[in-house]
């Protein structure tokens, strides 16, 4: 059971990464399409190095589980949450610093005529997606998992 449910968790995290996770106007994003206007002091693939780290701790894990080590998946699913959140708020954070300066130069340009047509566009980017909640599905399993006792071969038999 406990092997399974690895697996699942595992998918799941392997999954969300190529689920949508951004919408930008009519269309969405995953962790590994390209985000079409450069974030300041924000690396061009940071969404797919974080991509690549879930997807490497779903493997480690479903491994782990197979070896039967499965004592501190919940690590795994903390570490996956930790990514999680730092992508998230993260984003938010450059978002409303790029609102903000293009808030102030707009200001003084032309009477601050384009800051309502700015405003919108910055309100056509959301962090939003069915990936974020596959993903994080998949975290809260592996920490369940890892609580979950297995049964050995001899008391099942009995």
């Amino acid at each position: 059971m406990k092997k399974i449910l690895v697996v699942i968790s595992a998918a799941l995290l392997i999954g969300g990464c190529f689920l949508p996770i951004m919408s930008i106007g009519t269309s969405t994003r995953n962790f590994f399409d390209e985000v079409p206007a450069g974030i300041p002091d924000v690396p061009p693939n940071a969404l797919k190095y974080a991509a690549i780290a879930i997807i490497g701790i779903a493997l480690a894990s479903a491994l782990i589980a197979f070896i039967n080590r499965a004592k501190f998946l919940w690590l795994s699913g903390i570490l996956t949450g930790i990514i999680l959140t730092g992508v998230y708020f993260g984003f938010h954070a450059k978002l409303d610093q790029i609102k903000e300066q293009t808030d102030t130069q707009l200001k003084g340009f032309m009477g601050g005529l384009f800051r309502g047509v700015a405003e919108s566009m910055f309100q056509t980017v959301q962090l939003g997606g069915i990936g974020w909640y596959v993903i994080s599905t998949g975290a809260l399993l592996l920490i369940v998992s890892s609580f979950i006792k297995q049964r050995s071969a001899t008391s099942i038999s009995q």
